[in-house]
């Protein structure tokens, strides 16, 4: 009987090395370390736009089409569609579970960024006229991610970006959507099975990112501009999605990188800028991948402190911006500033991760309906055993 090579077998007796599926349900990887880096780009990204104003441009711009730090958000969008649907693939059919692991992950942090935020602003006067009506009302908002307000009257007035708390989480509610969604089409039970309900997820969000961008170019509010905001981060959560359903078809070589790289580079002249920017994601998706995985011993950081340098970072660069405006009468510079709030940031994100953030993944909802369940299920059991 002659069996016949499938043509996965074919590609893969083509390139010796190692492939996505063999690497991506281990936790051998270096996906902290890359995340943190992306956080550190974010900050520093914004450090033009807080030491110079709103129309700053970023170095690079015009080569890159967007800011570099625009890509560092579409790559945490990568890195949680690729992990998150490994996370949803352990708990396929448990939609409570995986919804659970997710809030855990990130609404211990904000609530508490949340509420901290605009008392201590107030406290050393970046927050001028606050009161505690519009600092509930900030942080509520915030933590329900019905607005994420990013300009807030009284705060920060002399500051080169005046009135902006925090310009940084408004990709959260972008995030926690998209956790949604995929949790929804996991608990199905179908989405690892064939190709259809994966079709459909598929479909559903290049048909939103298409409508953002015929969106894109009239005025835009409301759940209009929130589709338009999303076009990006949202493909890049599909291209994370779509790694994870594709990896035994994907090597991870370094002939690879070098070839996506010089198309990339080769289609520059050729594309248009919105199609530029997807080539580059996907590019720097792919240059995520080998170096979460490639050579030997690949793990994590001890400690996970990217959340907190992000959801930190632009309220702490602020306050380094009012110290030195108070002291000299000008902003800072941009790389002064970035490494300047580093000095705080830091620690900050140390605290998070250490005070909030880890003992809510140790023990959060999660261990908490665990325990319950298991205590409910004793006492049946006993109730059983006396009868």
């Amino acid at each position: 009987m002659i069996m016949r090579a499938t043509p996965v077998a074919i590609w893969r007796s083509q390139c010796p090395t190692y492939w996505l599926d063999q690497k991506i349900q281990g936790r051998d990887n270096r996906f902290d370390q890359i995340r943190l880096g992306l956080a550190l780009i974010f900050v520093l990204g914004h450090s033009w736009y807080l030491a110079a104003g709103p129309d700053a441009h970023v170095p690079f711009a015009t080569l890159t089409v967007q800011g570099f730090h625009q890509y560092a958000v579409y790559l945490f969008f990568f890195i949680s569609g690729l992990l998150v649907t490994e996370s949803a693939r352990r708990r396929e059919g448990n939609l409570l579970g995986f919804v659970l692991a997710r809030v855990d992950r990130i609404f211990p942090g904000l609530i508490v960024c949340a509420l901290l935020t605009p008392p201590l602003l107030m406290a050393v006067g970046a927050w001028g006229g606050g009161d505690v009506v519009s600092a509930l009302r900030y942080s509520l908002r915030l933590i329900g991610l019905i607005a994420v307000e990013f300009e807030v009257p009284g705060a920060f007035p002399e500051s080169p970006f005046p009135h902006a708390v925090n310009g940084s989480v408004w990709s959260l509610r972008h995030e926690a959507v998209a956790y949604a969604v995929i949790g929804i089409f996991t608990a199905t039970g179908m989405f690892f099975r064939g190709g259809t309900v994966l079709s459909v997820y598929v479909g559903l969000v290049l048909a939103v990112a298409a409508v953002g961008h015929a969106l894109a170019g009239p005025s835009a509010g409301g759940i209009t501009f929130l589709i338009v905001e999303a076009r990006y981060v949202i493909v890049a959560f599909l291209l994370g999605v779509l790694a994870h359903r594709l990896a035994r078809w994907i090597p991870i070589c370094w002939p690879v990188l070098a070839s996506v790289w010089l198309m990339a580079v080769g289609l520059r002249p050729l594309l248009p800028d919105w199609a530029m920017i997807y080539a580059l994601i996907a590019t720097l998706s792919y240059t995520a991948i080998y170096l979460a995985y490639a050579g030997q011993a690949a793990s994590g950081l001890r400690h996970d402190i990217s959340y907190g340098v992000y959801i930190y970072g632009w309220p702490v660069q602020q306050l380094a911006v009012m110290f030195v405006m108070s002291l000299t009468g000008v902003p800072p510079g941009p790389v002064v500033l970035f490494f300047l709030s580093l000095l705080v940031l830091v620690p900050v994100a140390f605290a998070s991760w250490l005070l909030v953030e880890q003992p809510a993944l140790r023990h959060g909802l999660q261990v908490h309906l665990r325990g319950w369940v298991g205590r409910l299920l004793g006492s049946a059991t006993l109730q059983q055993s006396r009868q």
